[in-house]
């Protein structure tokens, strides 16, 4: 790395002073993470960190780094106990800059005792008495890790530690945010091929849908027992190979050859006829009554569109198809479909339910009798706690 940004800014000759990053105040606290009978992977790392959290509160100034910032908050609520959410705050790249500014110096004057955040936090941000910093995953490379520890214990007369719960599993983290980096230039051009075989296969049209079967080969991801977390895998392998060939072609022919949405558009979805039968009649072909419903038909969106709507482009067609107004004299409407994956047996999730909604009715019945029916968030986020749940 040194020698290619000597080159790269043309500083030859110059001198090189090479210097340590050993920090003699900052230990390290690693643990094995152990999950308990009956317990998810998930719901053993929600354990550990509360955990951490609760002793990291008492006494210390924390940094707790997350990879994501799309679970942050959500998760932050599961880790900290109510009483004590007022001395944690999160810190990730989309908040605004007066929000961050704020953060920073509430944490800097111990207002704040912990951030939960992501690497977007510690860039020219000096705090000299951070004494602990904690990742939930590893970090996306090991020059990362180096710096976000880096921050703790600037203060030469505190002992920082650098703490983390090792699981295999924790590797699926880093294997997302290394995804992009793992595509091969041939797998790039092998995917650009497929994409003119499409386009050809489909009479050259302006606008078409492209499914992440028609790419699978090319990425050759392993197979995971957990069908959702393999197609998150390699979907989002896939977008982020279209997006870089769309900003390729354009820089080299200095104009848009290529335009990507990548958006799970539904190839299959649900239409229901709320005025009577006129779509159904029109479109029989691309539907199929679904059993046990009222009007409720799968459809073959993409065929459907493509044969019949085409000249709409798919967002109107779908815009078009949510409002109602896609066929004159009916009211066709998309229907949501939703796939769950059930991470514990049924039966108890059913008892954990159960057993929250009876909490639930206690706290409404004794807050209409006793207080005219009001209760604040604290008050409901409590009984969420009790089960280990969040609201």
């Amino acid at each position: 790395m040194v020698f290619e940004t000597i080159r790269s800014l043309q500083m030859e000759p110059c001198v090189l002073y090479a210097g340590t990053v050993k920090r003699r105040n900052i230990g390290f606290d690693i643990r094995q993470m152990e999950i308990e009978e009956g317990e998810t992977y998930d719901k053993a790392k929600q354990r550990v960190v509360a955990g951490r959290v609760d002793d990291f509160l008492d006494g210390h100034k924390t940094i707790l780094y997350y990879p994501f910032a799309g679970g942050i908050d959500m998760r932050l609520k599961t880790w900290v106990q109510p009483a004590d959410w007022r001395l944690v705050a999160s810190y990730y790249g989309k908040k605004d800059k007066e929000q961050k500014a704020a953060i920073v110096q509430e944490f800097k004057e111990g207002e704040k005792r912990m951030i939960v955040a992501t690497k977007a936090f510690g860039m020219g941000v000096d705090i000299s008495d951070i004494d602990r910093v904690y990742h939930v995953a590893p970090s996306s490379t090991f020059v990362d890790y180096i710096q976000e520890i880096g921050r703790a214990a600037r203060d030469t007369d505190i002992h920082g530690v650098s703490a983390t719960d090792y699981h295999e599993r924790d590797f699926y983290y880093m294997k997302r945010l290394h995804m992009a980096g793992n595509i091969a230039q041939e797998q790039l051009a092998l995917i650009l091929k497929k994409l003119m075989e499409v386009y050809r296969m489909k009479g050259e049209k302006q606008e078409m849908l492209v499914s992440l079967s028609d790419f699978e080969f090319v990425v050759k991801l392993p197979r995971m027992k957990n069908k959702l977390e393999y197609e998150a895998e390699l979907g989002q392998l896939i977008k982020t190979a279209l997006l870089w060939l769309e900003d390729d072609l354009s820089h080299r022919y200095g104009k848009k050859l290529l335009e990507v949405s990548p958006q799970n558009l539904l190839t299959e979805g649900y239409i229901q006829d709320k005025t009577g039968d006129v779509f159904i009649r029109e479109f029989k072909d691309y539907l199929t009554k679904v059993e046990g419903t009222e009007d409720v038909y799968t459809a073959r969106l993409e065929k459907l569109w493509e044969e019949r709507f085409a000249e709409l482009g798919y967002r109107e067609f779908k815009q078009k198809l949510n409002s109602g107004t896609l066929w004159e004299g009916s009211r066709a409407v998309s229907v949501g479909k939703h796939e769950v994956l059930l991470k514990e047996d049924a039966t108890v999730i059913r008892q954990r339910m159960d057993a929250l909604f009876n909490s639930l009715k206690t706290l409404l019945v004794d807050k209409l009798r006793k207080a005219k029916g009001r209760f604040d968030e604290e008050e409901l986020r409590a009984v969420f706690a009790e089960h280990g749940m969040d609201v």
